[in-house]
């Protein structure tokens, strides 16, 4: 769905990290950000402009316009789920795993902004059908072919943190996304 809205260019992605979820290189998460339009007009409009200044300029654009497209987003669904009469809790039987285990709880991830956390499933909504033709707001990503050091399972605290600090989310990132459908 991402390809066929326009997030890539070039097989690559235009990204906003979303740095308060992230937690370390194999699970953190973005923003897509849409430029391909926008690129393309910036270019036709002053082919003066060398193209990295240029690529920039309409790539920080694009990531202002996004960031008002999920505020303007986050408003429609308050609004549309703070009315009681939108608001379906989801039936307990239909999430297979959770009834097979009788378990109460779930991982759920958040589509908007990224992240995860428990949750009891009774507490849980429906999302309406017409809420689920978009593309995803936000990604899990993870870096492909990085691995802890000394063959360790998982990551020290000062890489995390190292991690943490050189992973921007002031700027437009580029990503190369592998295993693309």
């Amino acid at each position: 769905m991402l390809e066929k809205e326009g997030y890539f260019i070039r097989g690559e992605m235009v990204v906003n990290i979303e740095g308060s979820h992230t937690v370390s290189p194999y699970e953190f998460y973005a923003r897509p950000i849409r430029v391909n339009n926008n690129l393309e007009s910036a270019k036709s409009d002053d082919e003066s402009m060398p193209s990295n200044g240029s690529d920039i300029a309409v790539e920080d654009d694009a990531m202002i316009t996004a960031n008002e497209e999920l505020q303007k987003y986050a408003e429609e669904l308050n609004t549309f789920y703070g009315h009681p009469n939108n608001r379906k809790f989801i039936d307990i039987a239909r999430v297979s795993k959770a009834a097979i285990k009788d378990d109460y709880y779930c991982r759920i991830r958040f589509l908007d902004s990224g992240g995860t956390e428990i949750r009891i499933l009774s507490t849980l909504f429906e999302i309406h059908a017409m809420h689920c033709d978009r593309p995803p707001m936000c990604l899990q990503m993870c870096i492909y072919g990085v691995k802890p050091t000394n063959d360790q399972s998982q990551w020290s605290a000062n890489v995390i943190k190292f991690f943490r600090k050189e992973l921007r989310e002031d700027v437009p990132v580029v990503v190369n996304v592998v295993g693309r459908y």
